[in-house]
């Protein structure tokens, strides 16, 4: 039996075209962090080389994986769970999913919503600026640009071609490789989040982020705590005022 028109059955089901999904991944990863500032976000190849978002707090006790075919998957304590992209895309608001994984994850709602912190507020212009590209005729993609000295084994993208490009970013790798060298007051083991994400045109990358919350382009660097403030915390102005040249 067909349906009306422009109706179609979850078996005739075709995915959107990834640069929907990755901007809705996007948006969803860092609507949690700005909701709760202690979790940040990596970026990882699966074992079939697709890109996984991974939403986790510091020790990696809590994670959350967005994926552009299975949507999400989280675990949290002895839970496991998972939505799928069908789910996401017909929530009857932009913050059902996220609730939603407050609540199945055990993360609480925040009472008041806490100020963006830098790292969220780089972040959240990923997402903005990934939705203001989706019909754009380039193929944009976020990725992380890991110091050299500290890239590990499974590593999606060669650090040094990235970070190489923007000769501002090397005062902050000097201090970043300064402070690895500090050993914990008390002793054990200290983790360490790569802080650095390159913004990809057609493969090429056209910026730098520091989630310390710096915006590398060429030989120059610009906080971006003071954009957002001066914008009063205008995200849309605030991500135009750095990537404007790149937005159709």
């Amino acid at each position: 039996m067909s349906g009306y028109c422009g109706q179609t059955s979850s078996d005739n089901y075709r995915a959107p075209a990834d640069r929907f999904l990755t901007a809705q991944m996007w948006w969803i990863a860092s609507e949690l962090v700005r909701r709760h500032p202690h979790l940040l976000i990596s970026r990882v190849l699966s074992s079939h080389g697709a890109p996984l978002l991974l939403v986790h707090d510091e020790q990696d006790g809590m994670r959350i994986q967005l994926e552009l075919v299975g949507g999400i998957h989280f675990v949290a304590s002895e839970a496991v769970g998972q939505i799928d992209w069908m789910q996401i895309l017909s929530a009857s608001s932009s913050q059902e999913i996220v609730t939603l994984l407050e609540r199945q994850t055990g993360l609480q709602r925040p009472g008041v919503m806490p100020n963006t912190t830098c790292r969220a507020l780089v972040y959240r212009v990923f997402e903005n600026f990934l939705h203001s590209v989706i019909n754009d005729g380039h193929e944009w993609d976020v990725v992380p640009a890991p110091i050299p000295v500290l890239e590990s084994v499974g590593s999606d993208h060669k650090a040094s071609d990235y970070l190489s490009i923007f000769p501002s970013t090397s005062e902050a790798i000097l201090t970043y490789r300064e402070s690895l060298k500090i050993r914990p007051v008390n002793g054990g083991t200290r983790l360490f989040h790569q802080p650095f994400w390159a913004l990809l045109r057609n493969l090429e990358p056209i910026a730098i982020f520091d989630t310390a919350g710096f915006f590398h382009s060429g030989i120059t660097s610009q906080p971006m705590m003071p954009l957002f403030e001066s914008a009063k915390h205008g995200l849309s102005v605030t991500t135009s005022e750095m990537l404007g040249s790149y937005q159709p």
